[in-house]
C-alpha cells in the first residue's frame, strides 16, 4: 500500500485476502492480507497464507513471466520462494525440469523494485536440455516466476509461491 497522507482511519473492511483502508483523504488498499481480525491488529512479518500458484504454458525456447505475479508496495520488504514445476505434455515427459528459487525484494517510498543480492537457487535443478531454466524477474511493479522452455516442447509450467512481508506502514512519515 503507498503513503497515505492522513493517519485518520475512517473505515476497515477485510475479505477473501483483500484489505482496504480508507482515511481521511483516500483509500488504501493490500492484495495480500490474512483472513481474521488478528492479522490486523498484529506487526511483523507475514506469510501469506499457503502461498498461490503462478501457471503457464511455453512452446519454443523463449522465456515466459507466469502469471499471476508477486506485488511489493511502497515501503516494504519481500521475501519470495518459488517452486517451479515443468512438464512436457504428452505420454512421456521428456525434460522432468525442477528449480526451487528464493529471492528479497524491497521498495522505498517512491522507488523502484530492488532485488537484494541475487536470486538464489536452492537444492539442485533437475533437467534434461541445459537451455531450460527458471528464475524469479521484476517486472513492473511485481516479481514473476520466469521460465524459459525448449525448442519444439509444449511445456505446461507450475510455480507454487510462499511470500513473507514485512511492511514499514508504521516507520515512516510522509
Amino acid at each position: 500500500m503507498a503513503a497515505t497522507s492522513s493517519d485518520t482511519v475512517r473505515s476497515v473492511a477485510l475479505r477473501g485476502g483483500s484489505l482496504l483502508i480508507g482515511t481521511a483523504a483516500e483509500v488504501g488498499f493490500v492484495g495480500d492480507a490474512l483472513g481474521g481480525k488478528e492479522a490486523i491488529a498484529v506487526g511483523g512479518p507475514r506469510p501469506v497464507g499457503a502461498g498461490f500458484i503462478a501457471r503457464g504454458l511455453t512452446t519454443d525456447g523463449a522465456a515466459l513471466d507466469l502469471a499471476p505475479r508477486v506485488p511489493v508496495c511502497e515501503r516494504e520488504t519481500v521475501l519470495v520462494e518459488a517452486r517451479i514445476i515443468g512438464r512436457v505434455t504428452g505420454a512421456a515427459d521428456t525434460e522432468r525440469l525442477t528449480y526451487v528459487r528464493r529471492a528479497t525484494y524491497y521498495r522505498d517510498a517512491g522507488g523502484a523494485i530492488t532485488l537484494q543480492g541475487a536470486v538464489q537457487p536452492v537444492g539442485t535443478d533437475t533437467e534434461v536440455t541445459g537451455g531450460a531454466d527458471a528464475t524469479l524477474a521484476i517486472v513492473g511493479d511485481w516479481v514473476a516466476a520466469r521460465v524459459t522452455g525448449v525448442s519444439g516442447k509444449r511445456i505446461r509450467w507450475e510455480a507454487t509461491f510462499i511470500i513473507t512481508r514485512l511492511s514499514e506502514e508504521t516507520s515512516y512519515a510522509a
